[in-house]
């Protein structure tokens, strides 16, 4: 009788010394499981939103291409066109808002009025592109095409200046890389449009050149208060990007109308609403390529900082070339206009975009690894 407890005691014992705690090791990588999922779970989002927003711009303007050239009038209609876009775009948005919040309740049932008036900032730059590259390419497409690296080195300096960020080696690395081969490809582009460095802008080259100017730093401005829009909004629990997408097209919408009506009175309306047939398709197809490249645009900035962002835009001829070669034969290669440049221009821009976009990459990881470690 004496010996039994002693038994269940040492029993007892031995059970506790088989759930002894775990190594160090396992405990740390235990811990570390968490924020590796999240930041696979990043770089995913991250990756889905660069190749979306690459796919969508590469076409959008052949679309609209299409449209114009779908009857002899449509070309009077762009303007009323973004219009358009903008509206059923918010509309979009704001239908697949309802649906999600009453599906899964995860949704707000109203938007916060931080987020409608912190996106009016990125919708005026939108805005601002609309008109601005209308202008720019009225008075002089070899002008635009010159000055389109600008975009770049703006977005570069704004991001230092105004959102006070420093960026690494890597960052550095592929930014020379980016802007050496996106230098290259507009000489080649220019080189093609020679003939037209010859002929005088319709209002001169002042004109033309500020245009053009102006709108380069528009698309960097936009870039950053993209970003600004995200990063505040995140400090107070409503970055959401969907309600930011659509708050941004609202605001596009309603500065549009009146530009729209402004420029092209009720004449864009008719043909608009007179689409039939291929012209109405290329029209639905439009506004939903921008409402896809819209949400796209605003869930990259909110992964990457504004210098990587818009490293990930000048991708855009290195996915066209992919297109092209993918799409070799098809009706679709003509009418989406996929081509791209066999000069040494060409292929020498082609490939430091390539390794600046690797660069670039390589940075972002090890900056997030280090972020949270």
């Amino acid at each position: 009788a004496t010996e039994q407890p002693a038994r269940v005691c040492s029993e007892a014992v031995t059970d506790s010394d088989m759930v002894s705690p775990q190594p160090l090791e396992v405990r740390e990588r235990l811990v570390d499981l968490p924020q590796q999922v999240s930041l696979r779970k990043t770089a995913s989002c991250t990756a889905i939103y660069a190749l979306v927003l690459l796919v969508t711009g590469m076409m959008l303007h052949p679309t609209l291409k299409l449209f114009y050239s779908a009857g002899h009038q449509n070309g009077q209609a762009k303007n009323t066109l973004s219009v358009v876009d903008a509206a059923v775009s918010a509309a979009t948005l704001l239908i697949f808002r309802g649906l999600r919040q009453r599906l899964w309740r995860s949704t707000a049932e109203t938007i916060a009025w931080r987020v409608v008036t912190r996106s009016f900032a990125p919708a005026v730059g939108v805005f601002g592109a609309i008109c601005l590259a209308t202008l720019a390419n009225y008075e002089s497409l070899w002008t635009f095409l010159m000055l389109a690296p600008l975009e770049f080195v703006f977005v570069m300096l704004l991001s230092c200046l105004w959102q006070k960020t420093k960026p690494n080696v890597g960052q550095l690395t592929a930014s020379f890389l980016v802007l050496s081969g996106s230098a290259l490809l507009t000489s080649s582009k220019l080189w093609k449009q020679a003939n037209n460095a010859a002929h005088a802008p319709a209002d001169g080259w002042v004109v033309a050149v500020v245009a053009a100017v102006a709108f380069r730093l528009d698309q960097a401005l936009t870039t950053i208060f993209i970003r600004d829009a995200c990063v505040e909004l995140r400090g107070h629990g409503l970055e959401d990007i969907l309600d930011i997408s659509l708050c941004k097209m609202f605001w596009v919408f309603i500065l549009c109308m009146p530009y729209a009506l402004a420029t092209e009175g009720f004449t864009g309306w008719s043909i608009i609403f007179r689409a039939r047939g291929v012209a109405l398709t290329y029209l639905l197809l439009s506004a939903a390529i921008t409402c896809i490249f819209q949400l796209a645009n605003v869930g990259l900035n909110s992964h990457l900082r504004s210098v990587p962002s818009v490293i990930v835009m000048q991708m855009q001829p290195l996915m066209q070339i992919s297109a092209a070669l993918l799409l070799s034969g098809s009706s679709l290669h003509s009418k989406l206009q996929l081509k791209w440049d066999d000069s040494w221009l060409g292929v020498s821009g082609s490939s430091l975009l390539l390794g600046g976009g690797l660069c670039c990459v390589v940075s972002s990881l090890l900056g997030a690894r280090r972020a949270h470690a």
